[in-house]
């Protein structure tokens, strides 16, 4: 066997064991190498019946011609790379290469529609510097379906950092041979990088009345169970998560067929309309900390039939609304991690029903089937099942529309909010051992479930009664809670020395530019030498202290509150050189950057103070 092709395969099989294993099936398909008529390297052919022989590279210098077609992509100042296509491995050389050399680039993200190119780039090119960078991730042969999972296991937090400024490389040959696949990649890598940014919220005074809330919730919070007291008290039994999308009336009825077979688990928002069927699930879920949510529960009844899963940050008027047995959650936040609340921690996502997913998930429930989750328009423009609190078509589903595909075969209507929800599903479905059915009469397709009707579903997975009511209700009626957070109280007053230093901090940095902004914002567009000097010098005193700002620990523990500041500034920090061909005047840029972060991040930082406050009064009397 060819030793530069074993010699490339080892390596492989100890970075992307799955990719291995297909590449083993993998023949030349549509590629030809072709021999070099001196000493130089081979290039690459690509042919079908119907098209004629294309040049991968330049057939007289395929190495000429990589470097020309990298220099024109000024990857210089280029953090994060996309490539499309592998060619015959050169572009990995380049790229590999280019890492070593420069302290600028720090992840590159490859993507190769076709395996058979591959396999014909390991037999005549080493490529074992590449594939075992750990910053250079490949990706090959994916589904166009699975596109989306696979680059949201390819990236890291230090990819969505840099997005920003990334550098996109679509290699011609390979969008000549598939334009349709790769246009999905690239649209997949950029949803990843909305997703990213949505999950992490976005406005930081949310997220302070978020730890204000949860310690004005303590009493009660102190009275209820951990979450953890249901973990895997369904396994292998059958859920079903009720949304309100507009087609749950199709089927809301069939849900009193399986009261003892399965799991009902229904949003908030769905408890209304199952009730005037006479349906009491056995969960229901919230995750909005706003005010409002009360609404959901207005004239309802028999509430101890269901218990409430809700956000310990949830407004108190939500909390107290629900009078049934209560369940507290949490996001994933380093702010309650820390308070060593880990026990209430779920990934809770975008949408109540993700909640609802993912509490079936902690469960241990399989199969998950889904009824009402749309996350598309109805015909006629109904955006929610009719019954909804607040109304069946709601305008903030009707903004910045399009169409996807649905999940009967048609074309629907969604939104950007949906099609968030939708992508959030889908790497929640790629992780999750057990099968997701989709049962919902109508919708969006969500790419990881089968599609069946409600009552196939039905036949084919609640077949055995299993007493869930009386058994969530037993479990939850006899655990205890605990409050961890009453113990480290200690953690509250750090922070709030810490936060007291970063305005410090941030006084300081804005005390260094703003008399230079001024007077460089008096300017037409000369800087002279005295005002490049300030400009430099102001640079190393601001460059240090937004790298304290930005990368303390404390920052670390609070991320969720100061990252709708941090993000927008690293990103555009990262390609302000790009914006002035004179570095003096980005530095001046990224100055007014800085002036505008350090004012917003001080700013913060005394609301937090007040917050913390609130809470080491809270839990001092708990104690």
């Amino acid at each position: 066997m060819n030793p530069t092709f074993v010699k490339n395969l080892k390596i492989l099989r100890e970075r992307y064991p799955d990719m291995a294993k297909r590449l083993a099936g993998a023949g030349s398909g549509a590629y030809h190498l072709i021999s070099p008529k001196g000493s130089g390297p081979p290039n690459l052919a690509w042919s079908t019946p119907e098209k004629n022989v294309m040049f991968y590279d330049d057939s007289m210098d395929p190495l000429l011609h990589v470097k020309e077609v990298f220099k024109g992509a000024s990857l210089e100042r280029a953090p994060f790379v996309v490539l499309f296509g592998v060619g015959l491995g050169y572009q990995l050389l380049f790229l590999d290469q280019l890492m070593k050399d420069s302290d600028r680039l720090k992840r590159v993200l490859v993507v190769e529609k076709d395996m058979e190119c591959l396999k014909m780039a390991m037999e005549v090119t080493d490529l074992s510097g590449p594939f075992s960078n750990p910053n250079i991730r490949i990706l090959c042969e994916s589904p166009e379906d699975d596109l989306f999972t696979q680059v949201k296991a390819a990236m890291d937090n230090l990819c969505y950092r840099y997005f920003k400024a990334l550098r996109w490389v679509p290699w011609p040959a390979s969008l000549e041979i598939d334009p349709d696949y790769y246009d999905a990649a690239r649209t997949a890598i950029a949803d990843m990088g909305d997703l990213w940014i949505s999950l992490r919220g976005n406005e930081p005074y949310d997220t302070l009345a978020s730890y204000e809330n949860f310690f004005r919730n303590l009493d009660l919070y102190d009275k209820s169970p951990n979450l953890r007291c249901v973990e895997n008290a369904f396994k292998n039994r059958p859920a079903v998560i009720v949304a309100t999308g507009p087609s749950l009336k199709k089927n809301v009825h069939q849900l009193k067929l399986i009261n003892n077979k399965a799991v009902i688990i229904s949003v908030d928002a769905s408890l209304k309309i199952l009730q005037d069927e006479g349906i009491y699930p056995h969960f229901a879920t919230t995750i909005e900390r706003t005010p409002g949510i009360n609404k959901f529960f207005v004239g309802l009844n028999n509430m101890e039939k269901t218990i409430h899963l809700v956000p310990s940050f949830a407004h108190p008027s939500s909390v107290h609304a629900h009078k049934g047995p209560k369940l507290f959650m949490t996001r994933r936040y380093k702010f309650f991690l820390d308070l060593g609340m880990e026990k209430d921690v779920i990934d809770m996502g975008l949408s109540t029903a993700i909640a609802g997913f993912e509490l079936a998930r902690l469960m241990g429930c399989d199969p998950i089937i889904l009824v009402g989750n749309d996350l598309a328009q109805a015909p006629g423009g109904l955006t929610h099942a009719a019954g909804n609190a607040f109304g069946a078509k709601q305008s903030t589903f009707n903004v910045n529309t399009f169409t996807v595909p649905g999940n009967l075969g048609e074309d629907v209507v969604t939104c950007e909010i949906w099609y968030k929800c939708m992508k959030d599903y889908e790497t929640r479905f790629a992780t999750y051992d057990g099968t997701v059915v989709n049962a919902t009469e109508g919708g969006a397709r969500i790419v990881g479930t089968k599609i069946m009707p409600f009552s196939q579903a039905i036949e084919s997975y609640c077949t055995e009664e299993f007493a869930p009511r009386e058994n969530a209700l037993s479990i939850v009626s006899q655990a205890k809670g605990s409050n961890p957070a009453k113990d480290n109280i200690h953690v509250l007053k750090d922070w709030k020395q810490n936060s007291e230093e970063a305005i410090a901090q941030c006084k300081k940095g804005i005390e260094i530019v703003n008399p230079l902004l001024r007077r460089l914002e008096a300017l037409d567009d000369d800087m002279d030498f005295v005002l490049r000097s300030g400009v430099r010098h102001a640079m190393e005193s601001v460059d240090s202290i937004i790298s304290q700002l930005t990368m303390s620990p404390f920052i670390f523990s609070l991320q969720e509150l100061f990252h709708t500041e941090i993000l927008p500034l690293v990103m555009e920090w990262e390609v302000a050189e790009d914006r002035f061909d004179d570095e003096d005047w980005g530095n001046a840029y990224r100055l007014k950057l800085a002036e505008f972060f350090m004012g917003a991040f001080g700013q913060l930082c005394l609301s937090l103070n007040e917050a913390l406050d609130m809470g080491v009064e809270a839990l001092t009397e708990a104690n």
